[in-house]
Parts: C-alpha cells; structure tokens; sequence
C-alpha cells in the first residue's frame, strides 16, 4: 500500500471514532436573526446551502448564489427543466444495448451536470423513502429509470399525487408484490398479499407510532407508545391494493412488462367494506379505483404523515438529529402551506432549507448528517470542475465500493435505518447516524479506493486522460500553490463550506510545505482533495 492509500484508509477509519459530534459555525456566517432569504450570503453561506440543497457545491454556483440570494436560488430551482432518465436511455437504446450501468451513469451524469440540483436531491432522498430496488428486479431498466423520474416529476408537487403514482407504479408493484395481487378464494385457501399494504403505511406515510407534531411518540397512561395499526389493519389495507396488474394487459396475467400505471381487474379485486386506520371505513361496492382513492386519501391525512415525512427529509438533507421544534414547523408547513393545502412537498422542502436551525442561526450542538458515501464521490466532480468523458455521457457509477447506488438498497428499507445508532459514543449520546450503517472497515476502504482511482487517476492532467468517465480538472488550483494557506482555504470553501478545523488546516498546510518546491504540482493539489476527501471532518456535512 503507498503511503497516500494508507494516509487515506487511516483518515476513514477515524471518522467512525469522531461521528457527528460537530461543532458550531463560526464568525464565517452570518450572525442574529436576520431571515436569510432575501439578504446577501457570505461565500461560505452559499457553499453550505449548496451542501445541502444540491450534490454539492461548484465554484461558479458558489458565485452565482453568492451575487443572489437564497430566495431568487430557490425560485430557479422550481423552474429547472427536469432532468429525466428514461428518455434518455429509449434514445440511447435506438443505437445500442442498454444495461443497468447506462441507467446508474445516467444518474451520475445528472448528479454532476444537471441543472436542476434541488430537484434531483429531493429525489435522491424520495428514492430512500419511497424504495424500489434493482436487486430483484432483474433488467427492467426503463421500468427503474422511469420510476426514478416519476420521483424527479414530483419532487415540489404534492404528496398524496407522489402517493398515488407510487402505489400505481408497476415497478413499485413488482417489488412489494401487489403487481397481480388476487383476492382471497376460500376454495384455494388464500388471502390478499399483504406486503404493499404494511409497508405504505409503515415506511411510506405514517410508520409504527402514533407521532406528535415534532416527531415525538404519543404516549398512553402506562408511558407507551400507541401503535397507529394492528394487523387487522393491514389484512383490510390489502384487501385495497387487489385486481391491479399490468397496462394494456390482454388478461389479468398475460401482459408485457411497462412502465405506465397499473390498471384493475374488478373480476381479481376485494369486494366489500374495508376498515382501515383508527376505524375509517371504504365502503362497499365501490370500484377499484374509488377504492384506492379513499384508502390513499385516509392515508394521506392521517395525523401522523406530516411528522413522519417531515423528519425524513430533515435527515436526508441537513440533520440527523434535527430539535423536535425543526421538524414541527417543517411539519406545520407539511399539513397547511399557508393556502389550506396539505402535502406540498415545495413548501416543505423550502421550510426545510429556510430554517433557521438549517440555516446555522439556531444551530443545535450535535449538528450535521454523516455523509452518504456515494455523495463524496459527486462532490468531489463538482468542486473540482470535472470535465464530462468524451462520449459526454459515461459516469461510472458502481454498486459495490460505496454501498450504496441509485435504486440499489439490499431491502425496501433502504441503505441504512433512519434510527440507526452506531455504537459507542453516539450511540451513549441518544444519537442516531443513519449513513454510518453501511460505513465500516470495509466500505471505508473500498470507497477511498474507488475515489482515488476516479480522482487521483482521472484528472485532465495525466499524459492519457480517462475516456470513459469524467475528469477532475485543478488547473486553476496550482497557481495558488505558491501560498499553501490560499489553497487550503480554496478546498476548505469548496468541500467544507468554511468549517475546516484549525488543526486540518494547519496539518494541510504543513503537508504542502513539505512538498519539493518544484514539479508535480498537479499531483500536490490532487493529495490535499484526496486527504480531505477521507478525512473524518469530510464524512459529516455540517
């Protein structure tokens, strides 16, 4: 192992010992009360806001919002072209086979270069709420990219639309087993699957307790927890989701596989009443769809769902340990925006960004997420100006060295559990650290691995220049070799937004000092990225 792997694997290891006990912003961000809106960023601000609201920040985004504000940032978002994958593959596919790794690089490409980077962040976090799975479903590779777009289509539309089109989502059918779903038949001795039916009430809306507002359980007159459903439920639940298969199926089994939405055979559905949560009854002799519509729609407005969903996005994209006051107003916004509308997921994904525990002007002690292992991967593209491969398409984008690959989880509950404690200090601190399940010895080295030989051997410096993925360019970075302190400061704003620890700093400046003063001066830069890139301050976003 050469020396930079082992400094690497030793900057990687340390981070589980640090975890996500972080420190408060300092005199680098604004300070008070002022709504941060609409007033002017500092450099450091912008960068932050772009840590979290997009898959990371890039030098001349850092100066567009900094010569904006957040406000005009936001609106721009809303109004992005979306970025979709399944066009793009069809057309791909008019000229040669298309596999799953074209749909991941297609993803990748998106993360890097899209313009709509709030959007597709959103939907990244959906994409772990909301899981569907390559691993087991085979090679349904347009059937995948569009279920990712259907979350990039809705990502600031309204929740219980997003509901809808997930549950009709054949995909979605196939991979929790409601795709052909029968009604019982006595004669054969078989009830309604139950799998879609448990987890849409368990991961995708209300979960297993009833919440309050800030994401609290509610508590009986014994001090514990009153569940939101029992099993009966669930039986009911499934009765709902009967007599739905594939479109343009010429019988209820013999279809080709699609994408489009999922239509009933009232012949295969559950007649009769259903009651399904805290008594709410479907009535009899609706039809399938009418069915769905007033299931959905007891989902959509039970209590629980604004907490639940609320506190979900928080995790995904600022804090995994968010004050339950955070979370009550995001979930405020979540039931009412204000014009009486429940479920806008635009107006919550804005409470989120614009809050102030967010925005580092009521900023708790712990603060941060641990970074998605993946995630570092795109950050490092687009801090340093990666340049697309020639073909100006191919990212590669693996399944195995991060743990984590769009529409990759093991299981339907995702990478990792939101509830996840890693052991030892966070664990004592009544902490969670939901990334850090799937960040150990292994992932730790496969992933400084991976990212050394996309960053150290794939920049535009080298004699041969990688062709089949992007390249990472520092050309503007070498010049400020010259003053070690300037360069440190230049990464600490592009993969740290400002809160570089004095004695990181110090440490890189020391490294760059101890360099030969001539010669390689590409390969000094690229070991700064790399040190940072696996250094315990770098796997939590602050």
């Amino acid at each position: 192992m050469n020396v930079w792997r082992a400094v690497l694997l030793a900057g990687g290891l340390a981070c589980l010992a640090v975890g996500t006990v972080v420190q408060a912003q300092g005199a680098r961000f604004a300070d008070g009360f002022e709504p941060v809106g609409q007033r002017s960023l500092t450099q450091f601000e912008a960068a932050r806001i772009l840590t979290q609201a997009t898959y990371g920040p890039t030098p001349a985004e850092i100066a567009a919002l900094q010569q904006s504000d957040l406000e005009t940032w936001f609106n721009n978002q809303l109004s992005s072209p979306i970025s979709l994958q399944r066009p793009f593959l069809e057309n791909l596919a008019a000229t040669q086979g298309v596999t799953n790794g074209d749909r991941r690089s297609r993803w990748g490409s998106i993360a890097i270069y899209g313009e709509d980077q709030l959007r597709q962040r959103v939907a990244w976090a959906l994409s772990q709420i909301l899981v569907i799975s390559q691993q087991g479903m085979g090679n349904d590779i347009f059937g995948l990219a569009e279920y990712y777009d259907l979350l990039a289509r809705n990502a600031f539309g309204n929740y219980r639309q997003l509901l809808e089109e997930v549950s009709l989502s054949p995909q979605m059918g196939r991979y929790l087993s409601h795709l052909r779903n029968r009604k019982a038949n006595p004669n054969r001795g078989t009830l309604p699957d139950e799998n879609y039916a448990r987890e849409i009430m368990q991961l995708f809306s209300i979960g297993l307790v009833k919440l309050n507002l800030d994401h609290t359980p509610m508590l009986d007159n014994q001090g514990q927890p009153l569940p939101t459903y029992d099993q009966a439920v669930i039986g009911e639940m499934a009765k709902i989701f009967t007599g739905w298969t594939y479109a343009n199926s010429e019988t209820f089994f013999r279809a080709e596989v699609n994408y489009l939405p999922m239509v009933c055979f009232e012949e295969e559905h559950e007649p009769g009443e259903k009651v399904l949560l805290d008594g709410a009854v479907v009535p009899a002799g609706q039809s399938c769809e009418e069915d769905l519509t007033d299931a959905l729609d007891i989902i959509f407005n039970h209590p629980n769902v604004g907490p639940f969903i609320s506190r979900q996005l928080i995790l995904k994209l600022v804090s995994s340990n968010p004050p339950p006051e955070y979370v009550a107003r995001v979930a405020q916004v979540f039931n009412n925006n204000g014009s009486g509308v429940r479920g806008d997921l635009e107006a919550v994904v804005r409470a989120i960004l614009f809050d102030p525990v967010a925005r580092g002007m009521a900023q708790p002690a712990p603060f941060g997420r641990p970074r998605e292992p993946l995630l570092k991967l795109i950050a490092m593209y687009r801090a340093f100006n990666a340049v697309p491969a020639p073909d100006g398409r191919s990212v590669n984008i693996p399944t195995g060295p991060y743990a984590q690959s769009p529409l990759f989880a093991p299981t339907v509950f995702n990478f990792y559990s939101p509830g996840y404690q890693a052991p030892g200090e966070i664990q004592q601190a009544g902490l969670v650290s939901p990334e850090f399940q799937i960040i150990d010895e292994g992932t730790i080295a496969t992933a400084a691995n991976h990212l050394f030989n996309q960053g150290w051997n794939g920049n535009t410096g080298q004699t041969n220049p990688p062709a089949n993925r992007p390249a990472i360019n520092v050309e503007d970075l070498i010049p400020l070799l010259d003053d070690p302190a300037v360069l440190v400061d230049e990464l600490d704003l592009r993969m740290l937004h400002g809160s570089m620890s004095s004695a990181l700093r110090q440490a890189l400046i020391a490294t760059v000092e101890a360099y030969p003063s001539s010669g390689n001066d590409d390969r000094k830069v690229y070991g700064l990225i790399h040190l940072l890139l696996v250094s315990p301050e770098f796997a939590v976003q602050r």
